[in-house]
């Protein structure tokens, strides 16, 4: 173990780095931190979806489809703030963890029903896409099912 002072404290090298990634990766594991990071990739897909609607749907062989994109963005916006708020609360709410979770299966599901009645319209990448970010969502649907009981002893 290296030691050494650095403005008043004691810096051991190997083991406060080792720490500090330990300290890092559990927080990033921690139930809430994972509402913050998908309210983070939510506004942002929101943001991409409200502005690239129209290129989006030609992209994935579905033109007409913009103006339901561009719905799904402005969707996105509040969710991703909702997402926040339960990763930011000193206690969420259960009934807002619940809703959160229902959600997310909900979007799962959606997902699922527009690839099977849409699946001859769409391109190669316009089925990948979807299907992509159902099988995202799903994996987000289950990891925040299997926090959410450490979330309520919050």
């Amino acid at each position: 173990m290296t030691c050494r002072r650095q403005h008043g404290s004691i810096i051991n090298t190997a083991e406060d780095l080792a720490m500090t990634d330990l300290s890092l990766a559990a927080q990033a594991r921690s139930p809430k931190a994972f509402y913050t990071i998908d309210a983070a990739i939510s506004g942002i897909l929101g943001i991409a979806l409200l502005a690239g609607a129209g290129p989006i749907a030609d992209l994935a062989g579905m033109p007409a489809a913009a103006g339901f994109l561009m719905a799904v963005g402005a969707f996105l916006l509040p969710w991703a703030l909702f997402n926040y708020a339960i990763g930011t609360a000193t206690g969420p709410a259960w009934s807002a963890i619940l809703a959160n979770i229902a959600g997310d299966a909900a979007w799962v599901a959606i997902s699922i029903l527009l690839l099977a009645t849409h699946w001859t319209a769409l391109n190669g990448l316009g089925q990948t896409l979807l299907a992509g970010q159902a099988l995202f969502v799903a994996i987000v649907f289950l990891t925040k099912l299997r926090g959410a009981p450490s979330l309520r002893r919050s």
